[in-house]
């Protein structure tokens, strides 16, 4: 057929198959040149070689097969640059996305490695720690554990609304009053880990500073046996606790079929006794 193409040919040139090409025709994106009126046989010029580059292009970068089509239908310079302007701020956007994903897999990856590598929950170590930014929201009274799991609902429906960056690790804060009182399970805020600082009433910032550090597994309801036993280790030691206790969930209901499972990182602020 000298310079013509059928349509097997055509899609195989330009990678893609025959089906998606008599697709394109079907809804009127890039029709052959010619339709053999004996055999029905769709044929394509070379002509159309650069018209079907475009199509694949704009594809490859995300846009909508109606909008191809309507931009395909009305070509020009000035089009061109809104739209492929148009299409390469969805693309940063995207890029933008990908990379807030990938921070927030690896943030957890850490995290399961550190579970892995501890070896007991009965010990604990003193450790510098840096200032860190959360994204919290207020546990109401009665201050129960059913509290604290709205106050997170909340945080994350508040934290998409304001587009915080943050990695999906959630938290909860006991008040030094309360651990003072024995009251271990009566958090004041849950909260979320943010990547910075942000302009928000949400915004918590916790300053660097020794922190006694030690770990709970099991269920979280159980947490008070495990503080006991830590507070006296701090006691011993020749610290005391200076501030309120930053509760890490480290692995839960994402990573555990079981509660027993479940790891809790705790940080409390401490002092050496003068």
């Amino acid at each position: 057929m000298g310079k013509y193409f059928t349509a097997g040919e055509f899609a195989a040139i330009h990678g893609m198959s025959k089906q998606t090409l008599l697709f394109y025709d079907k809804i009127g994106l890039i029709k052959p040149a010619y339709v053999d009126e004996n055999n029905r046989y769709r044929y394509y010029s070379a002509k159309q070689m650069e018209v079907l580059d475009t199509i694949s292009m704009l594809k490859e970068v995300g846009m909508p097969l109606a909008e191809i089509r309507e931009y395909m239908d009305d070509r020009s310079v000035e089009g061109a640059i809104l739209l492929l302007e148009k299409e390469n701020e969805k693309l940063t956007e995207k890029i933008k996305k990908q990379r807030r994903i990938n921070r927030r897999i690896k943030a957890k990856i850490a995290q399961l490695k550190e579970a892995a590598e501890i070896s007991g929950t009965d010990k604990v170590r003193y450790e510098f720690q840096k200032r860190r930014y959360l994204y919290a929201e207020d546990v109401k009274e009665p201050f129960t554990l059913f509290d604290t799991d709205v106050a997170i609902k909340t945080l994350f429906e508040e934290a998409s609304r304001e587009k915080i960056e943050h990695n999906y690790q959630i938290g909860s804060v006991i008040p030094l009053k309360k651990i003072l009182e024995g009251k271990y399970t009566e958090a004041s805020k849950a909260y979320t880990v943010m990547e910075k600082t942000a302009e928000s009433e949400h915004c918590l910032v916790v300053e660097e500073g020794v922190y006694a550090v030690f770990y709970h597994k099991g269920a979280y309801a159980e947490t008070p046996s495990t503080y006991v036993k830590a507070i006296e280790e701090i006691k011993k030691d020749g610290y005391i606790i200076s501030g309120d206790s930053f509760e890490d969930s480290i692995v839960d209901n994402l990573t555990a079929g079981n509660e027993k499972d479940y790891l809790t990182k705790i940080s409390i602020p401490v002092k050496k006794m003068v």
